[in-house]
């Protein structure tokens, strides 16, 4: 997430940054070990190494993180400076499938919520766009399959960018090979900020050796005053039905595999797919609209 404003038509180099990072849980501090680093680019292809046959992305790297850096316009864009960083991984990503009839492999993780210092834009039904959203939007509008982007929005800095990326995507998902692409006057901040992130361990050590498992207990607070809630017990009725049919289906066993319907699938959180909205005022009113 970026601090700055950019002026039209200045030029905001691209930085290419590479960080890879034992995520075995363990008390264990684990490596965070940067292996490349290439700022002031231009051109992927001219200016890095990374479109030359076995350095290139897709072979190095798990995924490519292109940090967020403010709100999408009225153009329906991401800034300037945000669609370079954009068109960058995109040009990652031709170089691997250059000469080749196979996809690429690799992964976007597109970051952030929104920033403290500018509002998000809002969509025609008046619902805010995450940066995360309107970053993979482009993605897609470049020829990037959805099946390939993976949200974080959960962020509104780029501490938030690095801490939820590994919770939400890479330590659930064993990616550990990242590649992450921001602006040059992003670069001493953002690395510093991930190399600690991606190098702490899963919890303090005196936490650790007490995480045994859960224990979960639930507390239900009463109905009373809240509209439309016989509609919503429908509902609710009908959700829970759907969620204990996946709780037992063999494909949704693991973290990994909750994390990779979550994200090509569910509506709230996969590229490209848009969430039906209630219609009924009675139903909708439980929800606060």
């Amino acid at each position: 997430e970026t601090e700055m404003k950019c002026v039209a038509g200045l030029f905001t180099a691209i930085l290419i940054w590479a960080c890879i990072g034992n995520m075995e849980d363990g008390l264990k501090t684990n490596d965070a070990s940067v292996e490349g680093e290439w700022n002031g680019v231009r051109s992927v292809e001219k200016d890095t190494p990374l479109c030359h046959a076995e350095s290139r992305a897709c072979v190095r790297y798990d995924a490519i993180v292109v940090l967020g850096g403010g709100p999408q316009g009225r153009d329906g864009l991401p800034p300037l400076w945000v669609r370079r960083r954009l068109d960058a991984a995109v040009e990652l990503d031709l170089c691997c499938t250059k000469n080749e009839e196979r996809e690429s492999s690799l992964r976007f993780i597109t970051t952030s919520l929104g920033s403290a210092h500018a509002p998000n834009a809002r969509d025609r039904d008046g619902f805010p766009i995450s940066e995360a959203q309107a970053s993979a939007d482009y993605l897609m509008s470049k020829g990037i399959a959805r099946e390939r982007i993976f949200q974080e929005a959960a962020s509104w800095d780029t501490i938030g960018n690095a801490f939820f990326t590994r919770q939400l995507h890479t330590s659930i998902r064993g990616w550990t090979r990242l590649l992450v692409v921001t602006s040059d006057f992003h670069l001493a901040r953002s690395r510093a900020i991930f190399e600690w992130i991606f190098s702490l361990p899963p919890y303090a050590p005196a936490e650790y050796q007490r995480a045994k498992g859960y224990v979960l207990g639930f507390v239900g607070v009463d109905d009373g005053g809240v509209p439309g809630v016989t509609e919503r017990m429908d509902k609710e009725a009908k959700s829970l039905s759907n969620i204990m049919k996946m709780a037992e289906d063999d494909d949704m066993v693991s973290m990994g595999q909750v994390h990779e319907w979550m994200y090509r699938e569910h509506e709230a959180y996969a590229s490209g797919k848009k969430i039906e909205r209630l219609q009924d005022k009675t139903e909708k009113a439980t929800y606060g609209g």
